[in-house]
């Protein structure tokens, strides 16, 4: 089996990797040469693996922050201001409403739309719905290009939609990141088989490099999928039900509520965990890639 983004011969990786929710298990194959990873078999069909409960409350708590975080790295790639913006894998739309409120048009793009979640938003069900709707000024890319078969075809449409000067933003796991070294097939954000890509720096550039595409990284990280990242894949490790006391904080009310013990660990490895977060931040290894991928000048 050949790579993907690069075309050279894999490897298998990790022979056996568990889904929590289901405990189906699955493969991890590797590149050596552009260490972009892919989980196998590809499920034929993904909707037993989301699920409502998926969508709901990803953030909790640092839901604001989330947004006016992602909301400031927006403003720093756009020169015009405000403009249109298109949230390919919109979840519930609450970007999509953070931006509208700051003066953007706001469009979005999701596999599971529902009425009573996304109310009035202007959410379309695939990127050939929104070309109508097109060029955008940002196109933002959070946590969705891993989900996706095709993600070079992805970024390729995406480019096809933008405005002359307009960027599109991807937020990813770091496969090559401390957490994900140290704990293998513990790490919390393998997530399979929900992820089916795992991007090293390496491979996302060679993937816009192919597309003819410009990438800027941007010295940047998503705080709340680091902590997270240290803290669950850490209990994980020491064998605990897997992904736990994270589904305990999204508030998931079909599993049984967390034990104290677990509870009260989970608690304290979350604020032991600040020191790896910044450390893995402070030398370019933090759990989250977040690049900026825009159209090639011709000079």
């Amino acid at each position: 089996m050949n790579c993907i983004i690069c075309s050279q011969p894999t490897t298998q990786l990790m022979a056996r990797v568990v889904d929590s929710r289901t405990q189906e298990a699955f493969k991890i194959r590797w590149c050596p040469t552009c260490q972009h990873g892919v989980t196998e078999p590809v499920p034929a069909n993904f909707d037993r693996f989301y699920g409502p409960s998926y969508y709901g409350n990803r953030h909790g708590r640092s839901l604001r922050w989330c947004n006016s975080r992602r909301a400031r790295w927006v403003q720093k790639v756009s020169p015009n201001g405000a403009g249109r913006l298109l949230d390919i894998g919109c979840g519930d739309g609450s970007f999509m409403r953070h931006m509208h409120a700051s003066g953007w048009s706001t469009f979005g793009v999701e596999r599971d739309i529902r009425a009573e979640v996304h109310g009035d938003l202007q959410v379309l069900p695939d990127l050939s719905a929104t070309l109508a709707h097109a060029p955008f000024d940002i196109i933002s890319l959070w946590h969705c290009l891993e989900h996706v078969p095709d993600p070079g075809d992805l970024i390729e449409q995406a480019l096809g939609q933008l405005t002359p000067d307009g960027s599109i933003l991807v937020a990813v796991p770091r496969w090559n990141c401390l957490a994900s070294r140290l704990f293998q097939g513990d790490w919390l954000h393998l997530d399979v088989p929900r992820h089916l890509h795992h991007f090293s720096d390496r491979s996302i550039k060679r993937l816009a490099d192919q597309r003819g595409a410009t990438l800027h990284p941007m010295r940047a990280t998503e705080w709340e999928y680091d902590l997270m990242g240290w803290t669950q894949s850490t209990l994980n490790s020491l064998g605990l039900p897997p992904n736990r006391f994270l589904e305990h904080l999204m508030g998931r009310a079909d599993l049984e509520p967390l034990g104290p013990v677990h509870r009260v660990l989970g608690y304290l490895l979350a604020g032991l965990a600040l020191v790896p977060t910044f450390v893995g931040a402070g030398i370019g290894r933090g759990g989250t890639l977040v690049v900026q991928v825009q159209r090639r000048t011709l000079v």
